[in-house]
């Protein structure tokens, strides 16, 4: 058995579960939280159920569980979106963050090597075109202000207390079993399905990264001497019309493509591109083009579909 030992909370999740996968492969001893014993089968995974955010189950779960890796992934999110989760639960993960951080540091003998937690592109105050670490937080949202208050403190205690710890900034990620009322997902299924896919006109300006490439970042920036806040991205801003048209060709289902039939949101950003500079100083680079990982993407909906599941 491998003497790395990670713990990967939120590992039934979408992009946690990647991770967990990608880790068993890198030949890490992999043990995965959920809150439920409805978690994917991965081949290699040690499960672990549990509620975190009930007082002192993270300090007992890093107790039983004695590991040299950390990757936080676990956060509240009802329904897939962080927006409709309420202030109470935004704030029971940010104890429970600062619990789990602190237990892994405080093991016996220094076993806590390194944690990486995910924090969210949606700290930065959307005013810019591109977004290095550096910018301006001013959040948006109550789910914004919850990650970038639990990054500023766990940064501050790593430096304090020399422990090695990144707050990793996911902005915007497609693949695997998201929402599937979000963009990606909802104008796949809906043309799959026959469908007419209603969007707003695209000329939104977006950072998205497949969700391999999110796990594959995550794994790097793990593996690596790189500390504080790093973005993870692509660094390279796509019309969100791009991604629809794509969808639509690869697909054959263009002629089902309403694209302005949908007004845009109120006051929504034109442009939120990341500055990834931080992330690729460590060699990490994406495997994945738009058109193969919306390929991919593509081919996860249809096995659903021909399972006998439909979607609205």
């Amino acid at each position: 058995m491998s003497d790395r030992r990670v713990l990967v909370t939120g590992a039934s999740g979408c992009i946690g579960s990647v991770c967990a996968r990608q880790l068993v492969e890198a030949g890490y001893d992999v043990h995965g939280t959920s809150r439920s014993d409805n978690h994917p089968e991965i081949e290699g995974v040690t499960w672990h159920q549990v509620d975190l955010v009930a007082p002192d189950e993270a300090s007992k779960l890093i107790a039983g569980v004695a590991p040299t890796h950390l990757m936080h992934m676990a956060w509240h999110m009802a329904a897939g979106n962080w927006q409709a989760s309420g202030g109470d639960e935004h704030l029971a993960w940010v104890r429970a963050t600062s619990e789990m951080v602190q237990a892994f540091h405080r093991q016996a003998d220094g076993r806590g090597q390194r944690v990486v937690c995910a924090g969210s592109g949606t700290e930065y105050d959307w005013n810019l075109d591109t977004y290095p670490e550096t910018a301006t937080r001013e959040p948006a949202s109550f789910y914004g202000r919850a990650k970038t208050s639990t990054g500023d403190l766990l940064m501050g205690y790593a430096e304090l207390e020399e422990l090695s710890l990144v707050w990793a900034r996911i902005f915007f990620m497609y693949g695997g079993p998201e929402n599937p009322r979000r963009l990606v997902p909802s104008v796949i299924t809906n043309l799959l399905q026959g469908k007419e896919a209603q969007t707003s006109d695209g000329t939104q300006i977006r950072d998205f990264l497949y969700v391999e490439d999110i796990a594959s970042a995550f794994r790097a920036l793990l593996e690596s001497d790189i500390t504080g806040a790093v973005n993870v991205a692509s660094g390279d801003g796509v019309a969100l019309r791009t991604i629809i048209e794509t969808i639509g060709n690869l697909t054959g289902q263009s002629d089902n493509l309403a694209i302005g039939a949908i007004a845009q949101a109120p006051g929504d950003t034109p442009k939120v591109v990341a500055d990834t500079s931080r992330l690729r100083s460590i060699g990490w680079e994406p495997a994945f083009d738009l058109e193969a990982g919306l390929g991919a993407t593509i081919d996860y909906w249809q096995s659903r579909i021909d399972a006998g599941e439909t979607f609205e």
